[in-house]
């Protein structure tokens, strides 16, 4: 109940970065991102229920390129 975890991934270790999203979840502006570290051939993280995930997916991306 308390418990919580914590995982870190360098921007500049991030090989992809997915979105996936139902038409129900494009008209509220939610979706499921799945995250892609080059250390992992599957998809180390995946954040479901995010609101604005291309805006999300963005911001990485901006970060990983030293923006």
């Amino acid at each position: 109940m308390f418990s919580k975890s914590f995982r870190e991934f360098r921007a500049h270790d991030i090989r992809s970065i997915d979105i996936d999203q139902s038409f129900l979840n494009r008209i509220v502006g939610i979706g499921d991102l799945s995250i892609s570290t080059a250390a992992a051939t599957d998809a180390s993280e995946q954040i479901k229920g995010i609101p604005n995930p291309h805006d999300v997916r963005d911001l990485i991306l901006t970060q990983r390129e030293g923006r």
